[in-house]
């Protein structure tokens, strides 16, 4: 299921199947001394080889997984996901992403958070779409608020990122209110 079999795009921005090959591209995001702080693991240190395997596990185990790349050029931009199968009855997915630094600051985040989210309501069928963020994460967060997320809880100093304590954020967006946020963006 974590494997989909068709490209979608946004209006820079592929969204594609992880495919045998992307492992060593996947594996440079996460070891991105930017990149790897913020993510939910917040290893010690550096993946390695045998990481690749365990990539393809998340790939194929994920409700769905996206290489993101340019449209133009097609440079390897990041990845996003939905990286849990949600019940048949409660329709909640968790949605991730991570950008490689070179391509922050140009909107990609926002681009491909924006269409995961509504193929995630509209093409999944979820109810509520979920994801966590390292507190410090300013950049993130202001995106996730625009898009619509809400905060919904925290916790205090979940993780350790850079030499300090940083709580963990947890935020929510829910089907009606991204229906509610498209219908109000469209009438102005």
């Amino acid at each position: 299921m974590g494997y989909i079999s068709q490209m979608f795009s946004t209006k820079r921005l592929s969204l594609r199947a992880f495919q045998s090959g992307d492992e060593d591209k996947l594996l440079s995001l996460f070891n991105n001394a930017l990149v790897a702080p913020m993510m939910n693991d917040g290893f010690v240190r550096p993946h390695g080889p045998k990481f690749k395997e365990t990539l393809k596990e998340i790939a194929e185990g994920s409700l769905m997984f996206c290489v993101i790349e340019e449209v133009e050029g097609e440079a390897f931009v990041g990845m996003a996901g939905f990286f849990n199968k949600p019940e048949a009855k409660n329709r909640c997915g968790e949605i991730s992403i991570a950008i490689l630094p070179e391509f922050w600051n140009k909107g990609y985040g926002t681009e491909a958070i924006r269409f995961m989210v509504d193929h995630g309501f509209h093409s999944l069928a979820l109810h509520r779409i979920s994801l966590g963020v390292h507190a410090i994460n300013d950049r993130a967060i202001a995106v996730y608020r625009k898009i619509g997320f809400i905060e919904e809880g925290r916790i205090r100093e979940r993780v350790w990122v850079n030499g300090a304590w940083t709580d963990a954020v947890w935020m929510g967006l829910l089907a009606k209110e991204w229906a509610e946020k498209k219908r109000s963006s469209a009438s102005q």
